[in-house]
């Protein structure tokens, strides 16, 4: 069982015109800023060398927090990303950016619904085909299942529309078998994930990796549904998601929030968000130690300030001299940056502090990125982006945060990790693999690091400094 506190009003200095729709009061105080003309030297940075104030402290939650310099790139990172993404959207030509780490290293987008997957999502899956309540969850969760736009259009080609009624394990597992089969003949690899995927269930041992995963969708398919149609509150959606098997609670967020780009329910994007691990680092990296001495008091701590962050990013912005593009929406009202924008940006802001402040700790050991980015290659984007039609709905303009926390009941919970061994398949460059022993399940699995590195951090590290600890000892 894993739970998390629910996310409250803050004690911030919310700017009114920050995000209208959220429904939250919010219990005024006022952040500490510096003159501009002798920051601290810890607070120093970008921000003063642009001239702007520099803020040396805001409160969330009553506890006190006290930003690095990377609090400041995380604004003008955000800024900047937006910045390309028009430039490319309008045609300009490369570079697009006079930065040199964003010239060369690949990033998401500042709104994560201009990706690229939830673009195709958008476009592809949800907005085309069958409108059936049915057809759009199965397509959904089948495009969820690879996380690569072009198996769905393999399956498109191979199978034609694709519908609930039709779906046929054994079929779709043929289609995946036959394109690996013919990529081999032609002396080219086939992969029919990206390294995004999602855990298989240990209950489907025994099974093929396509096989277990299309077992997954069939059993979503029969719990979700329901769900959908009498849900409450999101996180009521968000909690029958991660309590399945093979869902951790980082990767049930990320289906969620694949799902409400539908109309299959209509709840606001602000009612609550959940942390993944490159989130925390970014956060961490944001507030150094002040953070970990506000967890200890606040359990949602970085929950409640990805919302602080929601409620000031006009305020932030204009602090530092940003005139930021807003997303607008068909009424050309501004769409404002929302929770899984925050938390998105907080990851990617963690990468790219690896190059900008390389001297500043975060919580996540990873140093690479996903990889370099070349202008030549690059797609051209469409003048505009698709956005959800179903962000129209009134209902998604106010905030339900339900006041109990999330509770999620597993079905099946990790006891200990046995071993671990170099991993088989190395997705997202991931070089070892854990064998679990699971609680409820009589067999183990081996699990990818990180992914399981989601569901159970805890267990990870201590399991990695028991082995340091073993290492060191035998020296």
């Amino acid at each position: 069982m894993a739970s998390f506190s629910s996310l409250s009003s803050l004690d911030s200095d919310a700017d009114s015109d920050a995000y209208p729709s959220s429904g939250q009061a919010s219990n005024s105080a006022t952040p500490e800023i510096g003159d501009g003309r002798r920051p601290s030297k810890r607070a120093r940075g970008e921000a003063s060398s642009a001239g702007a104030s520099t803020l040396r402290r805001i409160t969330v939650a009553g506890q006190k927090l006290e930003p690095t310099e990377v609090f400041d790139t995380f604004w003008r990172w955000l800024h900047e990303r937006q910045t390309i993404d028009a430039k490319r959207r309008a045609g300009d030509a490369a570079p697009w950016t006079a930065d040199p780490i964003m010239q060369i290293n690949r990033f998401c987008q500042a709104y994560r619904v201009l990706d690229k997957g939830s673009q195709f999502l958008i476009r592809e899956v949800i907005e085309k085909g069958s409108q059936k309540e049915e057809d759009m969850l199965f397509r959904i969760l089948l495009y969820n299942t690879f996380n690569k736009n072009e198996t769905y259009e393999l399956f498109q080609r191979e199978l034609g529309e694709l519908t609930w009624a039709s779906f046929d394990i054994a079929r779709y597992d043929a289609v995946l078998l036959k394109a690996e089969s013919d990529a081999r003949g032609r002396g080219e690899g086939f992969t029919a994930f990206t390294g995004a995927y999602q855990k298989v269930a240990p209950k489907f041992r025994g099974k093929s990796n396509t096989v277990r995963y299309l077992l997954l969708l069939e059993e979503m398919m029969e719990v979700l549904p329901p769900v959908l149609k009498s849900a409450k509150y999101a996180v009521d959606i968000f909690e029958e998601i991660a309590s399945l098997p093979g869902m951790g609670d980082f990767l049930a967020f990320q289906l969620y929030l694949c799902l409400s780009y539908s109309p299959l329910f209509h709840f606001s994007p602000n009612d609550f968000v959940v942390p993944g691990i490159g989130c925390s680092s970014g956060l961490f990296k944001m507030f150094g130690s002040s953070l970990r001495e506000a967890k200890l008091a606040v359990r949602d701590i970085e929950s409640q300030i990805l919302r602080w962050l929601v409620d000031n990013q006009c305020a932030q912005f204009k602090r530092l001299g940003l005139e930021f593009a807003f997303l607008r929406d068909a009424s050309g009202a501004e769409i404002k940056l929302q929770l899984p924008d925050m938390e998105h940006a907080a990851c990617e802001v963690d990468k790219y502090a690896r190059f900008k402040h390389r001297d500043i700790p975060g919580t996540s050991s990873k140093t690479a990125t996903r990889g370099k980015f070349s202008a030549p290659e690059a797609r051209r984007l469409p003048e505009k982006p698709v956005l959800p039609l179903a962000w129209a709905h009134p209902k998604r303009r106010v905030a339900r945060i339900r006041k109990d926390p999330i509770v999620v009941n597993k079905a099946y919970s990790p006891v200990r990790i046995v071993r671990q061994r170099k991993a088989e398949n190395r997705a997202d460059g991931e070089t070892v693999e854990y064998e679990i022993e699971w609680w409820g399940y009589a067999a183990t699995s081996w699990e990818p690091r990180y992914q399981f590195l989601e569901d159970a951090p805890t267990m990870v590290a201590a399991w990695e400094a028991a082995r340091s600890k073993k290492g060191k000892s035998s020296r």
